[in-house]
Formats: structure tokens, sequence, C-alpha cells
């Protein structure tokens, strides 16, 4: 028998894997495992990518406020 292969996203990294049907618990627990580190990563990234957006606002409203009173 030929695995048919089914694509788990329609996004760009999109990756090919057996139905769930055919895979064997080990596999869905190594899956399910990479998901998880991977979602962590994902919401590590996310939250310094929001601190430096935090950051960079009050930066430039402190640099726009600078720029206010000098003008004056």
């Amino acid at each position: 028998l030929i695995p048919v292969m089914v694509p788990v996203s329609k996004g760009k990294n999109m990756k090919a894997q057996p139905p769930l049907s055919r895979m064997s618990r080990e596999e869905l627990e190594d899956s399910l495992f990479r998901l998880r580190e991977e979602h962590m990563l994902v919401k590590e990234l996310s939250w310094k990518l929001s601190k430096n957006l935090h950051r960079w606002e009050k930066e430039r409203k402190g640099n726009i406020r600078l720029q206010a009173t000098q003008e004056e």
C-alpha cells in the first residue's frame, strides 16, 4: 500500500503527512510534541516583537514631543 499524503495546511510552509488514522501512536505523539514546541517559539517571538513595537512607539512619541517643544 502507498500511503496517501494529505496537506496539513494550505499555507506557504505546507507539509504533507499521512491521514491521522494511519499514523502510529508514536508518530502522533511526536507530531504533537513538535507542534507544541513550534507554538511556544512562535509565542515567544510574538512577545518579543510586541515589546519592541511598544518601545518604538514610546520613542516615536517622545521624539514628536521633543520636536514640538523645540519648534515653539
